[in-house]
């Protein structure tokens, strides 16, 4: 039976408390793919140009230690600041370039070693301060919008390990099949686009993870595989992207981030 049109405006974000169980289900997904890596998959180029798969691993290890040690955050935030011309002015690119080159000597055993070894003690820092943050102001870098704290260690968080999973299988020929969690992660990235976008959008999202949204009165369509959508909004690129109706109103709106 096909399933009615979903009101994006009528969507509702995920609670703290059910973000903190899907990025714990994104990460027990995220292990189980990195635990399957051959010695060639570690070495494979992603779309994250210039990172490989072992360097978007490093990314991750590097963020879960900086989260459960606020001493290591804050030195490392200060150095990504202080390297931040070299990255067109954006402090956390610098950062996360940083933390990557630091780890670039650590053989792949290891980093999956610190990978099971930093997750759980992750998810209870970020549980911890997450709650405390709900209240503080974060200008998120990659869109450039204020958040709260709370917003960026759970939200945030859990959608950057999402995409990378995804960076990771598409770098390796493997098909990632989101599961129920992650499902929720791609509706409220779509939910959160076309409400900082302003879309008179209807979406025809196709895939395990797909449905249709509408937002406003929905008079330009978007097809696309919502995985593949999920991509374009965070900055990657999709061939395999159909718009009907008003191209340069979705070309704008498309240009608008949802943060990954």
């Amino acid at each position: 039976m096909l399933q009615p049109p979903v009101r994006l405006e009528d969507m509702k974000a995920p609670t703290h408390a059910e973000w903190d169980q899907i990025g714990r289900v994104v990460d027990d997904h995220l292990l189980e793919t990195v635990s399957s890596l051959t010695p060639e998959e570690w070495l494979k180029p992603t779309d994250c140009d210039p990172w490989r798969v072992r360097d978007i691993v490093a990314h991750i290890v590097a963020w879960d230690h900086a989260t459960i040690n606020p001493g290591r955050f804050t030195r490392e935030s200060v150095l990504g600041f202080r390297a931040r011309k070299g990255h067109g002015g954006n402090r956390l690119d610098a950062q996360n370039q940083l933390q990557v080159d630091g780890l670039a000597s650590v053989a792949p055993t290891e980093l999956l070693a610190r990978l099971r070894s930093l997750t759980p003690r992750f998810h209870k820092a970020k549980r911890r301060l997450a709650g405390l943050g709900r209240a503080i102001p974060y200008k998120e870098n990659f869109s450039g919008t204020w958040v709260t704290f709370g917003y960026a260690l759970t939200t945030i968080l859990g959608r950057d390990h999402f995409m990378h999973h995804i960076d990771i299988c598409k770098a390796t020929g493997r098909t990632f099949e989101p599961n129920p969690e992650e499902v929720k992660i791609v509706h409220d990235a779509v939910r959160e686009w076309a409400g900082k976008a302003d879309a008179d959008v209807r979406l025809e999202l196709t895939g395990p993870a797909g449905g249709t949204f509408i937002r406003g009165p929905g008079t330009t369509t978007i097809a696309a595989d919502a995985i593949e959508f999920c991509r374009v909004i965070s900055g990657r690129h999709c061939d395999d992207l159909k718009i009907v109706g008003d191209e340069p109103s979705a070309q704008r709106w498309l240009a608008q981030r949802a943060v990954f």
